[in-house]
């Protein structure tokens, strides 16, 4: 096995990535879990671990969003078919949809009582925002990690200009961004960008990194990766993501927490994955790309 993902084309799964993908979610969930929903159940070493755990989670998705579109786009880029306009277009085909729907639905619950949640943090989420503002409320402050990737993405194609210097620039970038959030200036959670920018430079620099990354314990770990329930959280981390929200929260954040079962975050994922993602998103997607090819010269 290759020691870093092969990227095999944007129609077809990338199994590792997938995998991934999975432990990340994982991650996440256990985290909330732990930290939040279960919180009264376990020591404050654990509710500890628990945050780290997600945290960790969240950086992981990072890293994994950076290195596939990096990925996928100087492929592109390379062979003279990358185009800004459909990048953008694919990007907002996988985001939106899935969050518009669980946005909606937290409107909903909310002016019915079931959970509490203030409707500004809705618009904020709405906004691509929530990294800007800290109050967001617990049902929709985690779209702060989407809010990241958008401007990610609005800068990225700039970032393929650079060629050959893009590896340096994402070096240097990420060397400013630590540095200023260690003297203060950005937030805590600007270190996202590293992370963004860690999977850039992956992608970018795989012909370097490959002969450091050929290591027996990275090939055994690239192989659990392809564990089934792995690649099955993988496949729907994306919805799953938005809403294991709903049903991670504490307590006091719900009117009765009989109705938000942890459980029923999986079922609502994989709705969301199967009607969204694959239904809707694929449907836009064929649909871009029969206007591309009307359009190719």
């Amino acid at each position: 096995m290759s020691p870093l993902p092969q990227v095999r084309g944007s129609g077809r799964r990338i199994v590792e990535i997938d995998g991934l993908r999975g432990v990340s979610i994982l991650m996440v969930l256990i985290g909330h879990l732990v930290s939040w929903r279960y919180a009264e159940y376990f020591s404050t070493l654990a509710v500890q671990i628990g945050a780290f755990l997600s945290n960790l989670g969240v950086e992981l998705f990072f890293v994994i969003s950076g290195f596939v579109i990096t990925h996928l786009s100087l492929a592109e880029y390379r062979i003279g078919t990358f185009s800004i306009k459909h990048f953008y277009l694919r990007r907002a085909i996988r985001i939106i949809p899935p969050l518009l729907c669980y946005l909606m639905t937290i409107t909903v619950l909310t002016n019915a009582g079931l959970i509490h949640q203030d409707l500004n943090g809705i618009i904020k989420a709405a906004a691509f925002s929530c990294n800007v503002f800290d109050d967001c409320d617990w049902f929709v402050g985690h779209t702060w990690t989407l809010a990241y990737e958008w401007q990610f993405y609005l800068a990225f194609p700039m970032l393929l200009a650079l060629g050959r210097f893009l590896p340096a620039f994402l070096y240097a970038i990420s060397i400013a961004i630590i540095v200023a959030i260690f003297l203060g200036c950005f937030p805590d959670d600007a270190k996202s960008i590293v992370f963004l920018a860690a999977g850039s430079l992956i992608a970018s620099s795989s012909g370097t990194l490959v002969p450091l990354m050929n290591w027996r314990v990275w090939t055994y770990a690239m192989k659990w990766t392809r564990a089934w329930f792995l690649q099955a959280l993988g496949a729907i981390s994306y919805s799953l993501y938005l809403w294991q929200q709903l049903f991670t929260g504490s307590p006091g954040r719900y009117s009765a927490t009989s109705f938000f079962e942890p459980w029923i975050a999986i079922a609502l994922a994989y709705a969301s994955y199967r009607l969204l993602e694959q239904g809707v998103g694929r449907f836009l997607k064929s649909k871009l790309r029969h206007s591309r090819q009307n359009h190719t010269p």
